[in-house]
């Protein structure tokens, strides 16, 4: 009990805020690769630029599409292989 009076006096007069501020707040965003090469394929392809302007919009897309089949390949091959060295 004596412990939650001193948490609770800290809190009022803000000490320990030193603790606290060596903290990292890690903030992911912004455009992943395959985002930044998709909208990239998307400008030329509707642009007529280059060999991309011949591709179809499948392949045009491909950076968006790709790598969740890749993920769910990765997956399902995982499930067999547990599948197989449980029995």
């Amino acid at each position: 009990m004596e412990n939650y009076g001193k948490l609770i006096e800290n809190i009022i007069t803000n000490k320990g805020k030193e603790e606290m501020s060596d903290t990292k707040t890690v903030r992911s965003g912004g455009i992943s690769f395959c985002g930044l090469l998709a909208i990239v394929f998307i400008a030329l392809k509707l642009a007529g630029i280059g060999a991309v302007a011949n591709w179809s919009w499948l392949w045009v897309l491909s950076p968006l599409w790709i790598p969740v089949v890749l993920v769910f390949t990765v997956l399902i091959l995982f499930g067999i292989v547990m599948a197989v060295l449980s029995r």
